[in-house]
């Protein structure tokens, strides 16, 4: 069973928000978040640190998953679509 284009871009959407939900509560509380951010293949410090000021701008839930989406393309060399 394959999923449709619609369903792929939803679930990214609910991935991307639960990475940016989990990144915002926990890595304030623990160092595995910015970690596992590091370990993406594409993304740099400077790359992270970036995407924390950004972060730290905003407390809107919707800006801050597009940060994230923002900042997963590039860490994945991939666009993932948000409906």
């Amino acid at each position: 069973m394959s999923l449709t284009i619609d369903e792929n871009v939803n679930n990214s959407s609910v991935l991307v928000g639960l990475c940016s939900e989990i990144f915002v509560y926990l890595s304030q509380r623990h160092p595995a978040p910015r970690q596992v951010l590091l370990s993406l293949p594409c993304l740099t410090p400077d790359d992270q640190r970036d995407y924390e000021e950004a972060l730290a701008e905003t407390s809107e839930p919707i800006k801050q998953k597009q940060l994230t989406r923002s900042m997963l393309s590039l860490a994945l060399g991939i666009s993932l679509e948000l409906k």
